[in-house]
């Protein structure tokens, strides 16, 4: 190896050994090492980039620590380097450069007792960019950079926490402890159990881990779940390299799709299990198939649909679709279907939905919104004054200034509860003002246009002492 190319490595293994001391102090200071038995490790990835742009400017070298999902906490801040990478070239960085940091991983990986610094599996995520001379005057510089993912594995650490989570479920351990306490292993945990022992163990009681884990699990602790869950499926329905899902790994994907449809406590969660339910569909799984036509079945069939001579209601969760049929436009159409609105949702149906809706009668809400199914529905609902106080439930019910019904885009959504609200307080201002100004208070004028049109053209309609409070949400936000 050349003289500079030892140099390279040198100081890349240099900044990496500088940072891990600083970020062991940080977490030692913060009370973050990890303790729990299936810790294979801490650090699980680490990103080293190497940006050199020349003397004139000065090089620099970024490193960070991933920690089981936690962010480093002693920061990333790059370190200036007087070490240059103009020699670099593709065969130098493939057949030295990365072989060399890879022997050291290997020995950082395999020298760290159980529950060390380094995970039974680590990475590191390489990058280095360089700037070439301008070979004649009016040249641009040449750029030249490279990548790689270096990988280091301890397979007597892996086996022991293999084993650990094996015990885990087959002496159902996690039935009387506090599982919150391995969160940080979460993903590691369910991993082995969805890869190495789904076979053994069959996926009834896969299933039931799963279910009690999500059910014991804190708030605080909710993001490292989902993202065990996420990469369970992953794992399961995987078809890279030729691979082929069996029945069984189909039906437990599925089934974790489910829970996180049923726990799931943000848009992005439930829109997550939505697609790989139905990407275990597309790979022939009938039952995935009957979930998405149907639902999940979390919600009483009693509530999800709902009938009479004038009125058919259907809605289906997964889809987050809600389909309505009427008969007849009257007070009493429309209170039967804003009641069945209000019970899907006290029932836990998804706030952020939309609507099948077809009438002959053509309202609209009297703001700028989009001439949506929704829009229509709530315009004609709030025409029926005996309706009104079906609407005012529903719009309670439903408030949620973070979610937005799906059937506009971007700033053009209405949050959910907003259409029912604004229905009412335009077409009754007196009577109705009330439900205007809780919607007003709970909307997000930054990120929702619908609300800040609606409140200009109600604050015309009101008397003095709520145009003032309406006024000044206008001006808190101007």
């Amino acid at each position: 190896m050349e003289a500079n190319t030892k140099a390279a490595v040198a100081e890349l293994i240099r900044v990496m050994e500088e940072r891990e001391e600083l970020a062991r102090k940080s977490l030692a200071e913060n009370d973050r090492m990890p303790s729990d038995r299936f810790m294979a490790g801490w650090t699980y990835e680490i990103d080293l980039s190497w940006e050199d742009r020349g003397a004139d400017e000065g090089n620099e070298i970024a490193c960070s620590f991933e920690h089981n999902g936690i962010a480093d906490l002693s920061g990333s801040e790059k370190m200036a380097t007087e070490v240059g990478l103009k020699f670099l070239t593709k065969a130098i960085f493939k057949t030295e450069i990365v072989p060399a940091l890879q022997e050291w991983l290997d020995n950082k990986v395999q020298s760290e007792p159980f529950g060390g610094f380094y995970d039974a599996n680590c990475y590191i995520n390489l990058t280095l960019y360089t700037v070439r001379e301008v070979l004649q005057a009016g040249d641009p510089p040449r750029n030249y950079w490279e990548q790689a993912t270096i990988r280091a594995a301890d397979e007597k650490r892996i086996a022991e926490r293999r084993q650990r989570a094996y015990s885990l479920i087959a002496k159902e351990e996690y039935k009387s402890e506090d599982i919150n306490e391995y969160a940080n292993s979460w993903k590691k945990i369910c991993v082995h159990l969805v890869v190495d022992f789904l076979n053994e163990f069959g996926k009834e009681k896969i299933l039931a881990f799963f279910d009690e884990l999500l059910e014991k699990k804190t708030e605080r602790k909710n993001s490292s779940l989902m993202g065990a869950l996420e990469l369970s499926i992953h794992r399961l329905i995987s078809t890279e390299e030729g691979r082929e899902p069996t029945e069984d790994e189909l039906e437990v994907a599925s089934g974790l799709c489910v829970l996180l449809l049923q726990y799931g406590e943000n848009k992005y969660e439930k829109d997550f299990g939505a697609r790989c339910l139905k990407a275990v569909a597309e790979l022939g799984y009938k039952k995935a198939k009957n979930i998405l036509k149907f639902g999940t079945g979390q919600i009483p069939q009693d509530i999800v649909q709902y009938k009479d001579k004038l009125v058919s209601c259907l809605a289906n969760d997964i889809e987050k679709v809600v389909d309505i049929k009427i008969k007849e436009e009257s007070a009493a159409v429309y209170r039967a279907v804003v009641e069945y609105l209000t019970r899907l949702l006290k029932n836990g149906f998804p706030g952020d939905y939309n609507i099948k809706f077809n009438s002959k009668v053509k309202n609209y809400i009297p703001t700028e919104l989009r001439k949506t199914k929704m829009n229509n529905f709530f315009a004609n609902a709030a025409e029926y004054p005996k309706v009104h106080e079906a609407l005012k439930e529903y719009a309670r019910t439903a408030f949620d200034s973070y979610n937005y019904y799906s059937d506009a885009e971007d700033e053009e959504a209405v949050t959910c509860g907003g259409y029912a609200a604004m229905a009412l307080a335009l077409a009754d201002p007196k009577e109705n003002s009330d439900i205007g100004l809780e919607f007003l208070a709970e909307s997000d004028f930054e990120h929702a246009i619908t609300s800040l049109n609606f409140a200009e053209d109600f604050v015309e309609l009101l008397d003095d002492k709520d145009k003032k409070t309406v006024q000044k949400y206008l001006d808190d936000f101007c």
